[in-house]
């Protein structure tokens, strides 16, 4: 491993603890103490494009909405309250969404966060180790299959959702979103869990596994 996949895999193991039954790993920061920009003005532009796209498309508005009320119902996501929409912290920061589909499920709407768009010249990603591959070889996997007769093989639904983050780092994984009507102000969010596009949610969720 690189000097940095040993940096990140001494973050897991310092931050990973199991609570209410998954695990529970910190962000993999480059700095102790991350400084990133406010990006709120950067989401809202986002945000105001795909408002955009909903009013030229409400079946995917409705499509979306339910996959971000799914989000809060299983404690992938929460709302906010005022109080603590107003604080601000120094890795505070907003992540742009929007929705992916795959051409096998036309049907299913996937919502990612760009952990990748910048303010400012930085973006979470830059902020963020990627940390060792920590997934199975495809040789080590062919291999032992021949080595007993019976094979088992399972799927984790929302792998990288069951493994929580610290409470101190949700603050870096806010989001706008509207619980009502788009004529209204967007609420602000947090994600409680390793997301879909962030660069060390692949390392965090195979260490969890």
């Amino acid at each position: 491993m690189s000097v940095e996949d040993h940096k990140a895999m001494k973050i897991i193991e310092n931050t990973i603890s199991k609570v209410n039954g998954h695990y529970q790993i910190g962000l993999l920061w480059k700095q102790k103490d991350p400084n990133l920009p406010f990006n709120r003005v950067a989401a809202q532009v986002r945000l105001h494009h795909l408002k955009r796209r909903f009013s030229r498309d409400p079946d995917l508005e409705a499509k979306y909405r339910a996959v971000i009320e799914e989000y809060i119902n299983k404690g992938y996501a929460r709302k906010l309250t005022p109080e603590e929409a107003t604080k601000r912290s120094r890795i505070t920061w907003y992540l742009p969404h929007h929705p992916v589909f795959n051409v096998n499920k036309p049907n299913k709407c996937r919502v990612v966060f760009d952990a990748a768009a910048k303010s400012d010249g930085t973006s979470l990603n830059d902020q963020l180790f990627q940390g060792p591959d920590l997934a199975n070889s495809l040789t080590g996997v062919l291999i032992r299959f021949r080595e007993e007769e019976i094979a088992f093989t399972a799927d984790l639904e929302a792998m990288f959702h069951q493994v929580k983050v610290l409470p101190r780092d949700a603050d870096a994984l806010r989001f706008l979103w509207w619980s009502g009507s788009l004529d209204n102000p967007p609420d602000e969010c947090q994600m409680l869990v390793h997301i879909f596009g962030a660069a060390s949610s692949p390392c965090c969720a195979n260490r969890a596994v």
